[in-house]
């Protein structure tokens, strides 16, 4: 069988702290290290499968394109040579989220320009791309008031928790996660993709694939049209069956 589904790592390390843990903690700075080396490798030869929505964090990739961090994990990671590979278009969507990982509904309204541009700087520079389709929110923090400064910074979708979403309109178990929809506030429309928190978790604790082909059919049942990423393509975007109606609640 063929399950549609979007595959979205979210990346985060605070300012200074794979530096301290190679100090106090090396094993599992190392561990860490090597998992993020492991994505691209894992992935060569799959390009006509789909591709990997990755998040990182301004902060980490501040960390990873260091030149003094790079020499100093030069013998465990190449950092530059990982930055290069995820440049590859055709194995990942690189997500915008905030620099230093903020929930964006709980900082000041002037506050949050800044992280989303700051952010996307950093990664113009390091991904070599004007611009980035989709939007993570730090610790999924989303509420409606996000929405005109989303599309203001270029972004034409957005993630947000399936705990999180109201439809307007009478809407199915299935069709609330499982389909895509918009949201509008203030004349500004973006497109929302919902995480399925239950999966979210299984990926997580490391599901197994004959479980997620047993469960996913079950949860998206009744369900015309699944769940498919949306990408820069108009046509594409002409494929996907769209709900119009939904709110956000803001995460507290």
């Amino acid at each position: 069988m063929i399950a549609h589904h979007a595959l979205v790592l979210n990346l985060h390390q605070p300012p200074g702290n794979l530096q301290t843990m190679l100090d106090e903690d090396n094993w599992e700075a190392k561990e860490i290290l090597y998992a993020l080396d492991r994505i691209p490798r894992s992935l060569w030869g799959h390009e006509d499968l789909a591709r990997v929505h990755l998040s990182l964090s301004g902060t980490l990739l501040e960390t990873l394109s260091d030149p003094a961090f790079q020499e100093r994990v030069y013998g465990i990671v190449d950092c530059g040579s990982l930055l290069w590979q995820l440049q590859n278009q055709d194995l990942f969507e690189i997500l915008g989220t905030g620099y230093y990982h903020p929930v964006l509904p709980l900082i000041p309204e002037s506050d949050r320009p800044p992280h989303l541009q700051r952010w996307l700087d950093i990664a113009r520079h390091l991904f070599w791309r004007p611009d980035f389709q989709g939007f993570w929110p730090p610790e999924m923090g989303f509420s409606m008031e996000l929405i005109p400064l989303l599309r203001a910074m270029g972004y034409r979708y957005v993630l947000v928790d399936s705990e999180h979403v109201e439809p307007i309109t009478p809407m199915k178990w299935h069709e609330l996660r499982y389909r895509p929809h918009v949201a509008r506030h203030q004349g500004a429309e973006i497109l929302v993709i919902v995480r399925d928190r239950d999966l979210s978790n299984a990926q997580e604790s490391g599901m197994e694939l004959d479980w997620f082909l047993r469960t996913y059919p079950h949860r998206a049942r009744s369900t015309r049209t699944p769940m498919t990423k949306p990408a820069a393509k108009t046509t594409r975007k002409r494929r996907m069956r769209v709900n119009h109606g939904i709110r956000a609640r803001a995460r507290r």
